[in-house]
């Protein structure tokens, strides 16, 4: 997760397994392959590395006993997902990657991010399923009016059932999960209502396990206070997806992923599309792929929407609609764990490069000034007005974040403030570098518009 990005450090990892097992099965992995970076390990001094860069491996059955020294602990395990557990690893914030009853908040990435807040000190992820049922339900028009649903995930297989029957509290899990279809429980649906409340109570689902190793599937299926047509719910996604410039094809292993935004209906029924609010987490499918085909794919949801399907949803009677979309299991759910934080670290990083260059601009301004006869907009204007230039490219980044992530578009806006005011400061009560924004546009509009 954080092997590219600049802002997000690993240091520390708490689990079972030995320096050398944990560097070995990071190195390669049945399911995604062999990991492209230089891992080295130490067993005496337990410590791991990735391209050069070290972190401690704790082997502790009590977080109490890890000295973290973090900002935010991503607990993974399953072990720890009540409020109780989780405090014990004395952490400013910890994210769960399971549903949290009793979290301070539970967020799905795309959905209801504008419930985060500086306070929440425990944030559950949810659950793979969850992020995959919130974005297919968040695509939907609200005016439909969801009554009620239920949802089958057809799933990947867990580390939580037996490879041979064996033992196990749950009788169905005992069995060996490479040889049978496995029945068992679902909280998903019922986890919904912590990130939808309209929808608290109205949702309901079970689960099968498969014998695959990655990405599940959901088919969900719902009742509507208005009656819609599946030709209605078709155009709903391909407007999303096809409509806009913003989500034109992109590429990762294949051709085969198209973001989609979100859509929403006007009281008077006419359909609106909310920018790229999904455009990272959801997507439509256009080939006629199978399950292995998911796998690596980032993506939370993904709907089917293949030329030989020729409806993506099966309408049974006027008011039931019956939707159903695949979960890229792993690298999908663990993404979002930390989307959040990095996008804004890196803006903050890179918008304060350009404002660094601006002060420093002004530093030059301030010493190349020679007597009372050069103004600071003499200097400016005979040197290719530098300082307007950062400015310019410092706001065309900040464009740049929110066209690709408009639901952070509030704390992008905030943090050009901050850089902004730096250089405001430098113009209050100097009547030269006022003169110089006076006399040149780029400037002016920087320092003014906020």
């Amino acid at each position: 997760m954080s092997k590219n990005s600049k802002q997000i450090e690993v240091v520390a990892v708490n689990e079972s397994l030995s320096s050398k097992q944990h560097g070995h099965l990071i190195k390669y992995d049945s399911v995604h392959g062999k990991f492209s970076s230089d891992i080295d390990f130490n067993e005496s001094q337990s410590w791991i590395s990735i391209n050069g860069k070290k972190f401690s491996l704790y082997r502790e059955r009590n977080p109490e006993n890890v000295p973290w020294n973090v900002d935010v602990i991503l607990e993974c395990t399953g072990a720890f997902n009540k409020r109780e557990d989780t405090i014990r690893h004395n952490a400013e914030k910890v994210i769960v990657s399971d549903p949290v009853p009793d979290a301070d908040v539970t967020i799905v990435y795309g959905v209801n991010n504008n419930m985060l807040e500086k306070g929440h000190k425990m944030i559950s992820a949810g659950s793979c399923t969850t992020n995959c049922l919130a974005l297919i339900v968040r695509g939907l028009p609200s005016s439909l009016g969801i009554k009620s649903g239920f949802m089958t995930t057809i799933h990947a297989y867990t580390n939580d059932q037996n490879v041979l029957d064996g033992n196990h509290k749950d009788l169905r899990r005992a069995r060996a999960c490479g040889l049978s279809m496995v029945p068992t429980t679902n909280v998903a649906a019922k986890t919904i209502g912590s990130v939808i409340p309209e929808l608290k109570g109205k949702l309901d689902g079970t689960a099968v396990r498969v014998p695959v190793s990655n990405v599940s599937k959901v088919d969900f299926k719902f009742m509507t206070d208005k009656k819609a047509t599946v030709e209605e719910i078709n155009e709903i996604f391909k407007d999303a997806a096809l409509s806009s410039t913003s989500f034109q094809r992109v590429t990762l292993e294949s051709n085969f992923w198209i973001p989609v935004s979100a859509t929403r209906m006007t009281s008077e029924g006419t359909r609106v599309t909310e920018g790229s609010l999904m455009s990272n987490v959801l997507s439509i499918c256009v080939e006629p792929l199978v399950s292995i085909d998911f796998v690596h794919n980032p993506y939370s949801a993904i709907v089917d929407f293949t030329d030989s399907r020729k409806e993506i949803t099966k309408l049974l009677i006027a008011h039931e609609i019956k939707l159903k979309a695949s979960e890229a299991k792993k690298p999908g759910l663990s993404t979002r764990g930390v989307f959040g934080y990095r996008i804004n670290s890196d803006f903050e990083e890179e918008m304060s490069e350009y404002w660094d260059r601006c002060l420093d601009e002004v530093e030059r301004m301030k010493k190349e000034k020679i007597g009372n006869n050069v103004t600071f907009y003499d200097i400016l204007a005979g040197k290719n007005d530098e300082l307007a230039s950062h400015v310019r490219r410092a706001k065309a980044l900040e464009d740049d974040y929110k066209s690709k992530f408009p639901i952070y578009v509030n704390d992008l806006e905030r943090q050009f403030k901050i850089g902004n005011q730096r250089l405001v400061t430098e113009v209050v009560g100097n009547e030269g570098l006022q003169e110089a924004v006076v006399g040149n546009q780029d400037l002016r509009t920087a320092v003014t518009k906020y």
